[in-house]
C-alpha cells in the first residue's frame, strides 16, 4: 500500500525543496520526508487499511531553510469500511469524508476481480454511506470510492476493500419438548 501526493508549484521560483508532513489518525502533523525539485511523492510506509492519514506540504526557499511557505492545505484520505451479514445479499459501505479539494461528489466503484472497476453510484458530498443490494451471496466483490472536485478536475481514491456477501443464517426450527395441560 502506498499513498501518492501531487502538488503544483512554479518552477521559476527559488524553491530548494519541499517538506512532506503527515498526520496519522488525527494526530499532529510530523515531518516524514523531503523532496527536491519534484511535485510528487509516494508514501510507501502508509498502512491505509488500518489508519487514516492527512498530508501537508511546505516549500523551502533556496536562500535559507528559515524562509518557509505556509503549510499547504491539509488533505485527508478516504477510509473505506465494508460490511455484510443481512437478511438479503447486500454490502454496506461507509467511508470518512475526504478533506482538501472541495468534494462535489463521491462515486462508488465495484469490481469482481479487483482490477476492472465500474461505477455503480454517485452521491452528494454529505452522503458517506451506500448499500449495494445488487450482489450475489457468496461471490467476491471489491469496492473503492472516488472523491471528485468538478471545478478543478481533481480526484482522490480510497483504498480497495474486498468482501464476500453473506446472509444471516436461517433460524433453526424450534423443537417442542413437551406439552401438558395445567
Amino acid at each position: 500500500q502506498a499513498v501518492k501526493l501531487s502538488w503544483n508549484w512554479d518552477t521559476k521560483t527559488d524553491i530548494k525543496y519541499f517538506e512532506i508532513w503527515r498526520s496519522v489518525n488525527g494526530g499532529a502533523l510530523s515531518l516524514i520526508d523531503t523532496v527536491i525539485y519534484d511535485s510528487t511523492y509516494i508514501d510507501t510506509k502508509a498502512n491505509v487499511k488500518s489508519n487514516r492519514y492527512a498530508y501537508s506540504i511546505i516549500a523551502i526557499d533556496s536562500c535559507s531553510p528559515t524562509n518557509r511557505s505556509r503549510k499547504s492545505n491539509t488533505d485527508s484520505l478516504i477510509n473505506l469500511r465494508v460490511s455484510t451479514y443481512s437478511c438479503t445479499p447486500q454490502v454496506s459501505l461507509q467511508w470518512s469524508s475526504y478533506a482538501g479539494l472541495g468534494v462535489n461528489a463521491y462515486t462508488i466503484y465495484r469490481s469482481i476481480n479487483g482490477t476492472n472497476f465500474a461505477a455503480i453510484g454517485t452521491l452528494k458530498p454529505s452522503q458517506l454511506s451506500f448499500t449495494d443490494k445488487t450482489v450475489s451471496n457468496g461471490e467476491q466483490y471489491y469496492y473503492l470510492i472516488e472523491a471528485s472536485n468538478g471545478s478543478g478536475g481533481y480526484t482522490s481514491y480510497s483504498d480497495t476493500a474486498g468482501i464476500v456477501p453473506s446472509i444471516v443464517p436461517l433460524a433453526d426450527s424450534a423443537q417442542l419438548v413437551y406439552a401438558t395441560v395445567l
